[in-house]
């Protein structure tokens, strides 16, 4: 077995601020919402954002249920490198992405844990939305897991069963989302063995980044390693 260390991403940036905090905190990944939510952006403003990134921090565009034409654009005129699909798992969305996108474009698949199933039930669900993206040849660039409630669009903020799911397919990277913030990050990476961690609301204080907390969670961060064969 070798070790190795757990990437970081930092989403929901919005303010040149946010970006200036996550390049000093050496993360490996900032993401950017597209979607609506109060940590929303436009691909305007994104553009001009991402410019601000150190070149070593890859922007990640975050949609829900945006059209195939409106990611398209984002990913050209903000120079976003990977696409976070957050809406239900669709074969044929990521088809169609796979063909449109440049090459070098990697897709994420949100899949939703939800919290309001006993964790058996929700990591039966979880795995059958994996399961049936693997049988469409849709396989995405890596698993994004993250907690969900019934009609809620965006992130709980709140962890899920990590137990439950220590499981999950491994057959490609893994990003653990979910209520993950510089208290509890450690105890998640040597409960599910992530690739990537993804904090958002856990990092903010009052609702903003706060450039503290960011710093704490990338030493967290830094201090784990997965194992690899």
């Amino acid at each position: 077995m070798n070790n190795q260390t757990v990437k970081i991403k930092i989403c929901g940036l919005s303010r040149p601020v946010d970006c200036a905090a996550v390049s000093a905190s050496g993360a490996d990944y900032a993401g950017f919402i597209f979607a609506p939510s109060r940590r929303q952006v436009s691909i305007n403003l994104a553009q001009s954002l991402v410019r601000q990134l150190d070149v070593s921090v890859v922007p990640v565009g975050v949609f829900v249920d945006e059209s195939d034409d409106y990611i398209l654009q984002a990913v050209r005129q903000a120079g976003l490198a990977i696409v976070q699909l957050h809406g239900s798992p669709d074969p044929g969305k990521i088809l169609r992405l796979r063909k449109a996108l440049p090459k070098t474009i990697g897709i994420w698949q949100r899949i939703a844990v939800s919290l309001d199933l006993a964790a058996a039930e929700a990591f039966k669900q979880a795995t059958a939305d994996m399961r049936n993206l693997v049988q469409d040849a849709a396989l995405p660039d890596a698993w994004l897991v993250d907690s969900c409630r019934k009609d809620q669009v965006g992130g709980t903020g709140e962890t899920f069963n990590w137990a439950a799911f220590d499981q999950l397919d491994r057959s490609i990277p893994l990003v653990l989302a979910g209520g993950l913030n510089p208290d509890n990050v450690r105890q998640a990476i040597q409960m599910i063995q992530p690739d990537i961690v993804d904090a958002s609301s856990g990092v903010e204080s009052q609702g903003y980044k706060d450039q503290n907390k960011i710093e704490q969670f990338c030493s967290q961060v830094r201090q784990q390693h997965i194992k690899t064969n």
